[in-house]
């Protein structure tokens, strides 16, 4: 039985759906040491114990592979509508514009010094249609490639707002980082409107630090999913944002009595262990989260307010 269940451990790894090579070996590698501890086992605890990291190392990479999905769907989509921006203006003719036209002018030319009227007609004839053929040819390489100067800026836009993003998020988290932050809370100032700002502080992440290094961005990043949550997937609640190093905020534009939340509820609901994937071994890692919140009603003095929010944002970590 024993070693049963070390090998479907280690079978559950060689069946896994393998979208980037170096996250399904690290994936492996973490189920082969689970299934190692597996092959040691020797108490009902010991057991638990391999199912909680098994099912750990299991949603991680799910959560991986979904990422990576919603990635290569996005790049699907892209390709799709480039190639199909292309193909609008593909002709299928082959002819040469330039050396059909001059074809015809020899032979009208021909047919001129011949001096054979029914010879002149015919050709001039024929110059016609080919002229309006071929000026219906140009029409479609010149809309081909209007099409494709028009994907080549699509391109482009893409490319400038994902490095314009990518400038203005966190790049542990994802989420926003300060500068995006502070920039959001000006726009709010001048448009003189009553919004609230929520400071989550982990005073105790220096210790989690140095119990292990590998801990404590695994503890930032699985808060910074949290407050995706809350303030919605799409920002469309608040807006979350990496303040410091070991302060979050959430910028919703709203009063704080009109907020989503309360900072009581918050505290409670974010505070507490953290799971989180080290070595094939799952953590309950204790996290202290402490909030903090700030008010700018409408018509509230400028500097005040910015007064409030630094000292709040100490607060949030002082120890």
């Amino acid at each position: 039985m024993q070693r049963a269940f070390a090998q479907c451990i280690r079978n559950a790894g060689q069946y896994a759906v393998e979208l980037k090579a170096g996250d399904t070996r690290v994936f492996r590698e973490h189920l082969e040491q689970i299934a190692a501890q597996a092959d040691e086992l020797y108490s009902a605890v010991d057991c638990d114990q391999i199912q909680t990291n098994f099912r750990g190392e299991l949603r991680s990479y799910r959560d991986l592979v979904h990422q990576e999905v919603e990635r290569l769907h996005a790049d699907l989509a892209a390709v799709m509508e480039s190639m199909q921006t292309f193909m609008a203006g593909v002709s299928g003719s082959t002819v040469d514009l330039k050396h059909e036209l001059d074809r015809e002018f020899q032979c009208l030319e021909a047919a001129a010094e011949s001096g054979d009227l029914a010879a002149i007609r015919g050709a001039v004839q024929h110059a016609v249609e080919t002229a309006t053929k071929s000026c219906e040819e140009a029409l479609r390489a010149q809309e081909l490639i209007t099409a494709q100067l028009q994907d080549e800026i699509r391109n482009l836009h893409k490319v400038v707002d994902y490095e314009r993003k990518s400038a203005l998020s966190d790049p542990l988290t994802g989420v926003w980082n300060r500068a995006k932050v502070d920039s959001r809370i000006k726009d709010l100032v001048l448009l003189n409107e009553a919004f609230c700002v929520f400071l989550f502080g982990l005073p105790g992440l220096l210790q989690i630090s140095s119990m292990d290094s590998r801990m404590a961005p695994e503890v930032l990043r699985a808060l910074a999913g949290r407050l995706r949550s809350m303030a919605g997937k799409k920002g469309e609640l608040g807006m979350v944002g990496r303040w410091s190093e070991e302060v979050f905020a959430v910028v919703f534009n709203l009063p704080l009595s009109g907020a989503p939340i309360s900072p009581e509820s918050a505290e409670q609901s974010l505070g507490g262990n953290y799971a989180i994937q080290l070595d094939g071994a799952s953590l309950d890692v204790p996290v202290e989260v402490r909030v903090r919140t700030v008010e700018r009603p409408k018509d509230a003095p400028e500097s005040a307010f910015f007064l409030q929010l630094g000292q709040a944002a100490f607060r949030a970590t002082a120890r």
